[in-house]
């Protein structure tokens, strides 16, 4: 089970004595602000999630600090296995395979993706950052803004926008060669809750996956990302505009910067977070189950 009311479901089958996995990428009743969830519910699935780390055959997640976390808070002498959120790593060669984004040439490509563009994602303070920006710079949005487009205008000041390009999702077969248009990958990943400040996006090892220079937001998830990661790019606080664009402005003015990140990343990509590493673990955590 990996979603809220696969908790519920998960409880039921392990009663009726069927052999249960579950997989916490996200903290579910950590997740989100309090004016988002009830009391009520949050407790439901605080509920269930103590029963799942105590009673389920196989758990999963997706850091280490959220498996600390999960296992202190639940009182269980038990800890889950901790299995990355990242891909297979990609040949070399495969950069001119596949669709690429559009880039202005000259101009340094940062990049930004995510299922929504909107608020609450960090790009508040990527907007407050991009007036700081000297030289020449790009940024492209990736996500669906139908229903934020007001906001984005709000957000982003119009002087700028004529160097920002929003494009739609993408099939994720795609994802990757698209990705790798561009040079420096932004996680701007907010800390308002415990689940974002323990878990690791998607998008820092799509990141690291395509060979991107990285800059990302210090959280406890992602700051465990970027030390395993060998200088692949910066860290900054959360909220800190003028600390986010000090990142950026390095990655514009020194190029051998840029590239000694990306080289990082992209030997991070091809050993550190290739799925072939992590799916040895996957299978030894489910063979035990099944044991």
């Amino acid at each position: 089970v990996h979603s809220e009311p696969g908790l519920w479901v998960g409880r039921r089958l392990l009663e009726q004595g069927f052999r249960v996995g579950v997989d916490f990428e996200d903290w579910f009743s950590r997740d989100q602000l309090p004016s988002d969830r009830n009391a009520a519910v949050r407790e439901a699935l605080d509920v269930l999630e103590r029963y799942m780390l105590s009673h389920a055959h196989c758990c999963l997640a997706t850091t280490a600090a959220m498996a600390t976390a999960l296992a202190d808070h639940a009182g269980v002498g038990r800890t889950p296995t901790v299995v990355r959120n990242c891909f297979p790593a990609l040949d070399v060669d495969d950069g001119a395979k596949g669709p690429r984004d559009p880039v202005q040439p000259g101009a340094t490509a940062f990049y930004w993706f995510s299922q929504t563009i909107g608020p609450g994602r960090g790009l508040e303070v990527l907007a407050a950052a991009l007036p700081l920006l000297r030289g020449e710079w790009h940024l492209t949005l990736r996500g669906s803004i139908a229903g934020h487009r007001p906001w984005f205008e709000r957000t982003f000041p119009a002087a700028l926008r004529h160097r920002i390009t929003c494009l739609d999702p993408v099939p994720n077969s795609e994802l990757a060669m698209r990705t790798r248009s561009h040079q420096v990958g932004l996680a701007l990943e907010v800390p308002y809750c415990p689940n974002k400040d323990l878990t690791a996006s998607n998008k820092i090892h799509e990141y690291l996956r395509a060979g991107l220079a990285v800059i990302a937001t210090r959280t406890r998830g992602q700051e465990e990302v970027m030390q395993a990661s060998g200088g692949a790019g910066v860290l900054v606080e959360p909220g800190d505009s003028r600390a986010l664009a000090a990142a950026m402005q390095r990655m514009l003015d020194v190029p051998a910067h840029l590239q000694a990140c990306r080289a990082a990343a992209s030997q991070a990509g091809r050993t550190v977070w290739d799925w072939s590493r992590q799916e040895p673990v996957l299978l030894a955590a489910l063979a035990r189950a099944l044991a």
